[in-house]
């Protein structure tokens, strides 16, 4: 009996810690790290401020969490999506790059990489952490992935031999994610989004025209 109550209260715990998390997702997303208290955040989930203590040490760490769940969503992320074909095809190629932009996109999409995206683009020019989340975690890891796919197409003779694959990819990646980054706004504002959709497949298109070996 007492180890089922222990067990229960555990739950309760992790479920109010959870709750904290998602409202702290929430306003920071909203009104930035500084612009959220703790009273805010205590408030939106229905308990005491004092309580929040026996959960987190500080706001900060409440940060952290979100920081490292994050970082985990992304890795999980990019290691779900799908592998490379072992030899890449010149019809095939196009549509990689296309499925490419569909798989960012609904990566993007999920609530909750759509919310700490939204902090860290916040965060990064205040909280060093932040910055090296958006560098390295998101921009040089999709870039890594994308140089993977440019050398793979380079070697089979698909895109011009004498381009850079480590160039093309920071070229494509950050050309991409600078389109994303008006996208998510246009999602936050609840603005149409059809414009710059339809930019991102063009983009694709543009640049696809610019670097296959005709």
């Amino acid at each position: 009996m007492l180890k089922t109550k222990v067990s229960e209260t555990e739950k309760n715990c992790q479920d109010t810690k959870e709750k904290i998390i998602s409202a702290a997702v929430d306003l920071f997303s909203q009104a930035g790290y500084t612009g959220a208290s703790i009273r805010d955040i205590t408030g939106a989930v229905g308990i005491k401020e004092s309580s929040l203590y026996h959960y987190f040490k500080s706001k900060q760490e409440i940060l952290d969490v979100i920081y490292a769940s994050f970082k985990e969503s992304l890795a999980g992320e990019m290691q779900a999506r799908e592998a490379l074909p072992s030899v890449i095809k010149p019809y095939d190629s196009y549509l990689l790059l296309q499925n490419n932009l569909i798989f960012l996109k609904k990566m993007f999409d999920k609530p909750f990489i759509k919310k700490v995206y939204r902090i860290v683009s916040i965060e990064r020019y205040r909280d060093k952490h932040a910055f090296e989340i958006m560098s390295y975690d998101i921009h040089k890891s999709i870039t890594a992935a994308h140089e993977g796919m440019f050398k793979k197409m380079i070697n089979a003779g698909i895109i011009k031999p004498l381009l850079d694959p480590e160039i093309l990819s920071i070229e494509y990646t950050y050309a991409v994610l600078g389109i994303f980054s008006d996208y998510n706004i246009l999602k936050h504002y609840d603005k149409s989004t059809t414009a710059i959709e339809d930019l991102m497949f063009e983009y694709v298109k543009f640049f696809w025209e610019r670097v296959k070996n005709s």
